[in-house]
């Protein structure tokens, strides 16, 4: 009998009831047939319109980058033709000399109510901005918005001399401005007032900014006031010709330190009490790090400290020194010190002098020891100091011996128990050793040879009553790498331990001996 085959497609013609197979594995009865899918369209929230046909992208892209080329294109022709004009390239922020030292005298004066009318769509256009941008509207939106608010902003820095400032209206009708080769006195000093204002804006808005940063405000109010301050540093270095430089006000310009403190000439008393001042905060900021206090403390005070220091250098014209502002008293410790070490020089040199002559030189010494002990009689008594020894030999020997060796320069300890470095005057003393006993041991026929350090379990079980005081002390090696040894191998406690177990080889009959070796090394 043949039986039909037929696909999954099939399934879709099999009825309600109908009896089938299915990959051979079992019947089943069919309890729902077959039925197309529908789909309902469901609401979910979307606002624009969803893509019925291909994406559009790319003739977008295409028609932005021909817009963009061509504006780009008009911009060289601009500044080639300002280059033309000028003979200079040009710079953003960098009007050229000519016009702003001498702008073009104005016809007409503006009127105040213009001004302010300017002035209120400023202020207009930046609500409007705020409120597109808490609604969350389209960016071309927003970006068209901000365009025009620029486009207001410039047209009221030409017609005030000013950038636009939020809260502060113009308050009179701008002078205008005519072009003057020469100033008067009077001039020059309201030009470097207004320099001082401008920097002392300019500070006062690079405090926002930190102020801002500190509290971790949203990064669009940062920008906001970051941008603030970019464009009064660039009217700053227009109006001065210099860069702002924190602590640095303009030549011929007092920084106010405070807006409702009148400008005084800076007397000696003032700049004294802010001097004490600056020294006492000093002082305090020292006691409070070395008491460790949190450290909002500490930056609290240090700020102030920095503000006193600014103020200071704002009426001295000098920056704050703990040792010039004294006075001359404070050199007096530099000087003791030098005399000090003078003193201690000229006792180094009797001492060397009194070792070094014989009985011929006795007067000598002691008139050169008499006058160095004068001078220090004269100053009082000594200032106590580590330098010498602490202990005494009758009371503590070992304490004492310590001390001879470490402060003498000879030994300094290791951080390995049982070992210490020897330091150049010691190991001299090593070698002068050396030398007198290698010769004359060699005279009696030793000879010199070298083993190596590290001996066997084995070997050095052979010498348990030679080793029995020192075994607990013996240094042992357990490990190669991360890899245990099959036998731990010990350091040599002694040169014998090492040497004995080779002599055993050469060593067959009395016509061996004797073997005369000697071995330099360090045990351990």
């Amino acid at each position: 009998q043949e039986e039909v085959m037929l696909g999954d497609p099939c399934l879709k013609n099999v009825k309600k009831g109908d009896i089938v197979q299915l990959q051979r594995r079992g019947f089943y009865i069919c309890d729902e047939p077959y039925e197309p899918i529908r789909c309902e369209w469901e609401a979910d929230g979307h606002t624009k319109e969803m893509p019925t046909s291909g994406s559009k992208e790319k003739t977008k892209v295409a028609s932005v980058k021909k817009e963009v080329d061509a504006a780009v294109k008009t911009l060289l022709e601009l500044k080639s033709e300002y280059k033309q004009l000028t003979g200079q390239e040009y710079k953003a922020g960098s009007p050229p000399v000519a016009l702003s030292n001498n702008p073009a005298p104005c016809l007409s004066a503006p009127r105040s109510s213009d001004i302010t009318a300017i002035y209120n769509k400023v202020a207009e256009q930046g609500e409007l901005i705020r409120q597109l941008k808490s609604k969350k509207v389209p960016k071309d939106e927003i970006d068209a918005a901000v365009k025009s608010l620029l486009t207001l902003k410039a047209e009221y820095k030409l017609q005030t001399g000013q950038e636009y400032k939020p809260g502060c209206p113009p308050s009179s009708q701008p002078p205008c401005k005519t072009s003057a080769p020469e100033k008067s006195p009077g001039q020059a000093d309201a030009t470097s007032t207004d320099h001082a204002s401008l920097y002392n804006r300019v500070a006062e808005q690079g405090e926002a900014v930190r102020k801002l940063k500190s509290e971790k405000a949203p990064k669009d109010k940062v920008d906001e006031v970051v941008k603030a301050l970019l464009a009064l540093k660039a009217e700053y270095k227009e109006k001065t010709g210099q860069e702002y430089k924190p602590g640095q006000p303009p030549t011929n310009a007092t920084v106010k330190t405070s807006v409702n403190v009148q400008e005084k000439s800076s007397s000696p008393s003032e700049a004294d009490e802010l001097y004490n001042k600056v020294s006492r905060q000093g002082d305090e900021v020292r006691k409070l790090k070395s008491e460790k206090a949190p450290k909002e403390t500490v930056d609290a005070a240090v700020k102030q400290l920095l503000d006193l220091k600014i103020q200071y250098k704002a009426l001295t014209g000098m920056e704050y020194k703990p040792v010039t502002a004294v006075g001359s008293g404070d050199k007096k410790p530099k000087e003791d010190k030098k005399q000090k070490e003078k003193e201690n020089k000229s006792e180094k040199q009797n001492k060397q002098t009194k070792q070094g002559e014989g009985q011929k030189n006795e007067p000598t010494k002691d008139s050169g020891n008499g006058s160095s002990g004068g001078t220090g009689d004269g100053q009082g008594p000594k200032k106590q100091t580590r330098l010498g020894l602490e202990a005494k030999k009758e009371e503590n020997l070992a304490d004492w011996f310590s001390q001879v060796i470490t402060k003498s320069e000879m030994i300094e300890y290791y951080d390995v128990s049982g070992c210490y470095v020897l330091r150049p005057w010691s190991f001299a003393i090593w070698e002068s050793i050396k030398n007198f006993f290698d010769p004359e041991i060699k005279k009696l026929g030793v000879e010199n040879c070298y083993f190596p350090m590290f001996v066997s379990q084995a070997a050095l079980e052979k010498e348990k009553s030679h080793i029995a005081d020192f075994a607990p002390e013996v240094a042992w090696v357990t490990r190669s790498g991360k890899t245990e040894l099959a036998e731990p191998i010990a350091v040599r406690p002694t040169s014998e331990t090492v040497m004995y177990p080779s002599y055993a080889k050469w060593v067959q009959s009395h016509r061996d001996l004797p073997i005369k070796l000697n071995q330099w090394c360090n045990v351990v």
